[in-house]
């Protein structure tokens, strides 16, 4: 039994998943270590991601290439939801998260010291039901929308941006709440439009796109596509575990390289996928190829400052933390790729 109440169970994979559902994991080092590995230290980190998230599909990643191994890494995943992994990561309960650099930048802006390197571009977007009667933005006035996470959700920002540029008024509101359960809602005539990632827009039924996070941001002026998402932690864990963190970040992009390469690596996630259909998988795989950003170079945040300032201006300072221009210290110095 976990000091948390909940029973561990170990599977043959090394995962610790949980008896209450809540996934825990333990990618520790198991076998001899390359030789590059045994001069590093070994990287304890604890990461908070999103059950079902493609966070999630980089960490099995992660552990099915061994690059646990291969970077000396120890991490202790928990799976939870999006604002419990926020709120872990500001409670310092974990070292990292997934998020984007918008919500960063807003964090910083309210004092909260996060930095993050990015690996992903934006690919989330708008849906609607096929009877919702949702077909262009300013559709949205007179419907009932559905939208993962909640008002500090950058796709929410970036909706509510172009919407208000597009209507001249901001969107007044949305039912808020995990990614996993708004298709539900478009199924059941809860909601007509829907507001998710690429890859839970990709599962529904019966429904249309509308607009893509990367349309939306086209509308507001944004020339360059930025890298958008990636992986967050406070200013304190990268003085602090500078060293761990950028055997992580090799991972994760060694990771993502194979993943962009080499088909048979995406067997080893098709259970976490969630994909029995052989034309949803290859789908989800093959946008998923779409997004991976392979370099980072903190020197040339050109095109996130642009879409920020844009953001900002059409959405209001006061939903990206009170001011227009994104934070210096949005992505991290302390590593480049």
């Amino acid at each position: 039994m976990s000091a948390d109440g909940s029973q561990r169970l170990v599977n043959g994979n090394g995962y610790m998943r949980s008896a209450t559902g809540l996934i825990f994991a333990t990618l520790a080092a198991l076998a001899p270590l390359p030789a590059l590995a045994h001069s590093l230290p070994k990287a304890e980190l604890s990461i908070g991601i999103e059950g079902g998230s493609t966070a999630q599909w980089v960490i099995e990643a992660i552990a099915a290439q061994g690059l646990d191994e291969k970077h000396n890494l120890a991490l202790d995943v928990h799976v939870l939801a999006d604002a419990a992994a926020k709120a872990a990561l500001a409670a310092g309960e974990v070292d990292i998260i997934a998020a984007d650099f918008v919500w960063v930048s807003g964090q910083r802006s309210a004092g909260n010291k996060i930095t993050m390197v990015p690996d992903a571009l934006a690919s989330g977007g708008l849906i609607a039901s096929s009877a919702g009667g949702v077909i262009e933005l300013g559709d949205l006035k007179n419907a009932t929308l559905a939208a993962a996470g909640g008002q500090s959700d950058t796709d929410w920002i970036v909706l509510n941006a172009d919407y208000s540029k597009s209507t001249g008024a901001p969107l007044a509101t949305a039912n808020f709440g995990p990614a996993a359960g708004i298709n539900d809602l478009l199924a059941n005539g809860g909601a007509q439009a829907g507001l998710n990632s690429w890859q839970w827009n990709a599962r529904a039924t019966d429904t249309t796109n509308v607009l893509s996070v990367q349309a939306m941001l086209t509308d507001l002026g944004v020339t360059e596509q930025p890298p958008f998402s990636g992986w967050a932690f406070s200013d304190a864990t990268a003085k602090d575990k500078k060293v761990g963190l950028g055997q992580f970040l090799d991972a994760v992009f060694e990771a993502n390289a194979t993943l962009l390469s080499d088909d048979a690596a995406w067997n080893d996630l098709r259970e976490t996928m969630g994909t029995p259909d052989d034309a949803l998988f290859a789908r989800l795989r093959d946008t998923y190829r779409a997004s991976i950003v392979s370099t980072y170079s903190p020197s040339a945040p050109a095109p996130a400052k642009a879409a920020f300032k844009l953001i900002a201006q059409f959405a209001g300072v006061e939903s990206v933390g009170g001011k227009p221009a994104l934070d210096a210290g949005t992505f991290w110095r302390g590593y480049r790729k």
